[in-house]
């Protein structure tokens, strides 16, 4: 059956359609997931940032405090009287309960930017990866575009030429079934049932099926339907 033949051209090409599109989904997806990614890695990067800012500033702040504190101590043995000594004994201990608070400040900063860091390496990583993926992903799509092409030119072609020693209104009717109907227009019918939708077939239909005398639709999806044998299904099965 000629129909069969154009549906299976039919077929080929829809697989490299649909496969070029699976192609631009995946990549599609990986590219969302890179961007994600790369997204929250550029705002954690720019938190630690924030963060060794915060503790450099501890830092100079302990640093300058300890200047202080060591000069008020020098101070100790040239102060005259009790007063200039408790004024600087209390600068001292106020000095030394600041560098305290300081010091928890500067550990829980280290801490933070410890964790940071190795959140920023492990996306760094999967950044990579995913880079990786998507150059590996365009190459392989831009190897099959460079051959799609060319076959699916072929296989139109092909195409045309079965479809020209069809009857037209034969091919209209193909051609409505096939863009309404998922899968397949022409299907097999095999035991007395239609493959495409799987229901029984009136008798009657499915004897004058068996004559090949003349194009028969299924009653209930309206796929053409051709005859199958047992010995045509084992055939198939095993090729």
């Amino acid at each position: 059956m000629l129909l069969r033949q154009l549906q299976e051209f039919d077929l080929q090409i829809q697989a490299i359609n649909s496969r070029a599109e699976e192609m631009r989904e995946d990549l599609e997806e990986l590219n969302q997931l890179h961007d994600g990614l790369n997204d929250s890695l550029l705002t954690q990067k720019k938190q630690l940032s924030d963060t060794r800012a915060m503790m450099k500033e501890k830092e100079d702040m302990l640093a300058n405090n300890e200047e202080r504190h060591n000069l008020s101590k020098s101070r100790l043995n040239q102060v005259s009287n009790t007063r200039e000594y408790n004024a600087l004994e209390k600068e001292m201990e106020t000095i030394r309960k600041m560098n305290g608070l300081l010091e928890e400040e500067r550990e829980s900063l280290r801490e933070a930017i410890e964790g940071s860091e190795a959140d920023v390496a492990d996306k760094q990583g999967k950044v990579a990866h995913l880079k990786s993926q998507i150059d590996e992903a365009l190459s392989i799509m831009e190897h099959e575009a460079a051959t799609a092409g060319a076959k699916t030119d072929k296989l139109s072609a092909e195409r045309l030429t079965v479809r020209n020693q069809i009857e037209k209104t034969l091919v209209r009717r193909y051609e409505f079934i096939a863009g309404r109907r998922p899968g397949k227009a022409v299907v097999s019918a095999h035991q007395g049932m239609c493959t495409g939708c799987n229901m029984m077939l009136p008798p009657q239909l499915y004897n004058e099926l068996q004559l090949d005398l003349k194009i028969l639709q299924c009653t209930n999806c309206q796929r053409i339907l051709f005859y199958e044998s047992e010995e045509d299904r084992a055939r198939n099965n095993a090729g």
